[in-house]
């Protein structure tokens, strides 16, 4: 949809509708989203000391410190795979569906992540098509599990009545590596000469040292 967008009313205006579009969807959620319960008071009552509890929790700071590292690690590929499809031959047409390619994959490692990854399919060693599209599908795969799971370990580790708060605060911090991760990876790429090396190593670093913090 976006690619047709932007040949019809430019990047601006098909940025712009994205943007609508996600914006009628959550008004729609938040409309219709209620509580089982209404809230206690004891819930409402909110201090200095249940805000920073959980910062005093190691297995709450590893699971923090891990999605703030594998955020770097997943958004680079999502964000430059399909630039770095087309400098490998990919034609235009095939790697605008690299995007769809990899949402379709991640439904199914949403369910069951994949574990063939660090045997085929890697990224740097991927200089055609075929190797390309393979690494899109597993990845995708993959990746499913850190959207499908990184709520799920907070609720694992935390009081009931906190999931909440625990799981805004997961996101909050992973929001400053989602910002950043682009323009970081660009200023790799940029250095290497338009060599994509450097800045898929930086992706998988930050994939293993995220994962380190999740296990520990």
């Amino acid at each position: 949809m976006v690619s047709r967008l932007i040949k019809l009313v430019g990047y601006a205006w098909s940025m712009r509708i994205s943007a609508f579009l996600i914006l009628f969807l959550l008004v729609i959620v938040n409309l219709t989203v209620k509580t089982r319960l209404p809230p206690s008071r004891q819930t409402q009552k909110i201090s200095k000391t249940t805000l920073l509890h959980p910062l005093k929790e190691i297995p709450m700071i590893n699971v923090v410190l891990g999605f703030f590292f594998l955020t770097f690690g997943v958004f680079v590929p999502i964000n430059y795979l399909v630039v770095q499809a087309t400098k490998v031959g990919m034609s235009n047409s095939l790697a605008q569906y690299l995007a769809p390619i990899l949402n379709a994959a991640s439904l199914f490692g949403r369910l069951l992540a994949g574990v063939l990854s660090d045997r085929v399919a890697l990224w740097i060693p991927a200089a055609n098509t075929a190797a390309v599209i393979a690494f899109t599908i597993l990845f995708g795969m993959t990746s499913g599990a850190y959207i499908a799971l990184s709520a799920a370990l907070v609720v694992r580790i935390s009081p009931i009545r906190e999931i909440g708060y625990r799981t805004g605060l997961l996101f909050f911090v992973g929001s400053f590596s989602g910002l950043t991760a682009s323009p970081i990876a660009g200023a790799i790429l940029q250095r290497e000469g338009g060599s994509y090396t450097g800045m898929q190593i930086f992706s998988g670093a930050t994939l293993l040292v995220g994962s380190t913090f999740i296990l520990v």
